[in-house]
């Protein structure tokens, strides 16, 4: 699954990965957590179609970074795992990592490497 940085909207320092192809339908799903009915908007942009992998421009560039140097890291919206596959998900909102290719993965961080820079380097 090809993924995109999408630049928000709504807000200056903040973007949201998802995937490059999709057919932009929205949709409500019902689901039952602790006892609690309720329903959850799921959108076909979605890695994971319930959540959204999101964040400022600081932590997309570390998420490339991190992709770049096949380790992991985490953040309150956002988070990648590299392994045999790569894992992206919200660890305030994700039921389920949305799994993606590591050509996918290295493709996504040259887009956000190109959109937003490369981190600065620690002396």
């Amino acid at each position: 699954m090809r993924l995109a940085l999408r630049k928000s909207d709504a807000l200056d320092d903040w973007y949201v990965i998802e995937r490059a192809d999709h057919d932009g339908r929205e949709w409500m799903e019902p689901f039952k957590a602790g006892g609690v009915a309720g329903a959850a908007l799921h959108c076909s942009s979605r890695i994971e179609p319930s959540t959204d992998v999101e964040g400022p421009a600081a932590e997309m560039r570390a998420i490339a970074a991190a992709i770049r140097a096949g380790g992991s890291i985490e953040f309150r919206r956002c988070a990648v795992r590299m392994g045999r596959v790569v894992e992206f998900w919200s660890p305030r909102n994700s039921r389920e990592p949305g799994i993606v290719s590591l050509a996918d993965a290295r493709e996504l961080a040259a887009e956000i490497e190109a959109v937003l820079g490369v981190p600065p380097r620690s002396p």
